[in-house]
């Protein structure tokens, strides 16, 4: 296996904005839980159905599952975002093709990471509030557009800037 260039990307005002974005989620994602636990009842939905209908209820301790959940995931995509030469790419990197492959790997990461933070917030939202609906109907697509939504646009990305190349 051919070794990827080493270089360093600097995050772009559009990077850093999205990263702060993805830490004020983050935050409010504990906030929420901490804010209420006082005020929640014993029990509340743990888990949802594909229609978004709670179906499963647990201790309100388990709310707390979510952001921590959230915050070894934004840790984790965090630190894998400095190493981008060593992310497996649709096409061959070269000297020339690697600052731009790489920021564009780095930036789908970045925005994978604001899609399941979102994602988690919204569980969070739902399984604090006394909303007997729960997710509705709009949560699972909603949840496949905003994953699937940054795995396409980067592959169009890769795919157009390697014919530009």
């Amino acid at each position: 296996m051919k070794k990827q260039p080493k270089i360093k990307i600097s995050l772009s005002l559009k990077d850093k904005t999205i990263e702060l974005v993805c830490i004020a989620i983050l935050l409010i994602t504990w906030i929420l839980p901490l804010a209420v636990y006082n005020d929640l009842p014993e029990e509340i939905a743990i888990h949802f159905n594909a229609e978004g209908i709670p179906d499963s209820y647990g201790p309100k301790s388990s709310l707390f599952g979510l952001p921590i959940f959230s915050l070894l995931l934004f840790l984790l995509l965090t630190i894998l975002n400095k190493y981008p030469h060593t992310f497996n790419y649709p096409v061959e990197i070269t000297e020339e093709n690697a600052f731009n492959q790489y920021t564009l790997s780095t930036r789908f990461i970045r925005f994978l990471k604001l899609s399941i933070l979102i994602v988690f917030l919204i569980i969070v939202y739902k399984s604090i509030s006394l909303n007997p609906e729960g997710l509705g109907n709009f949560f699972l697509p909603f949840v496949l557009i905003i994953t699937f939504a940054p795995i396409i646009i980067y592959l169009v990305k890769v795919m157009r800037s390697q014919k530009d190349e």
